[in-house]
């Protein structure tokens, strides 16, 4: 699985279960300036309990590692769990958005943008710096 391909299948996925999502991190910080080399992705969800559920289940357990008690910890929290691919080894943060005022108007703000040569949801630039600045 390249880059592309792991972008396409998570997007895709979140797309499918009507999941808001965006591109974050040094994949979107990239797509924006400098490229650098990284092999995860952080992608930001918003989820209800139902489609969380729905994402453990379209993750075949062939292909990923996810622990899905974390992954629902993650959710009451509004912290982050991990989707591994065992045969590539990319790894996608999935980090649930946190309940401020910011964050909902961070993802509200999202673009479309390509990342990995994928158009996708992504934070705009503005929201990047500011998520590296914290």
């Amino acid at each position: 699985m390249s880059a592309s391909d792991v972008v396409r299948w998570i997007i895709g996925i979140c797309d499918e279960l009507s999941i808001p999502c965006m591109v974050v991190g040094s994949f979107a910080s990239s797509s924006y300036g400098v490229p650098r080399t990284t092999m995860d992705l952080d992608v930001v969800i918003d989820p209800s309990g139902a489609q969380l559920e729905r994402l453990l289940v379209a993750c075949d357990p062939e292909r990923f590692y996810v622990d899905a008690d974390v992954a629902r910890d993650a959710l009451r929290r509004r912290s982050m769990f991990n989707v591994i691919d065992l045969q590539t080894g990319w790894k996608v943060d999935l980090i649930v958005r946190k309940a401020n005022a910011h964050a909902v108007a961070e993802l509200a703000r999202r673009t479309t943008g390509t990342v990995a040569g994928v158009a996708a949801p992504m934070a705009t630039a503005e929201d990047v710096i500011i998520a590296k600045l914290e």
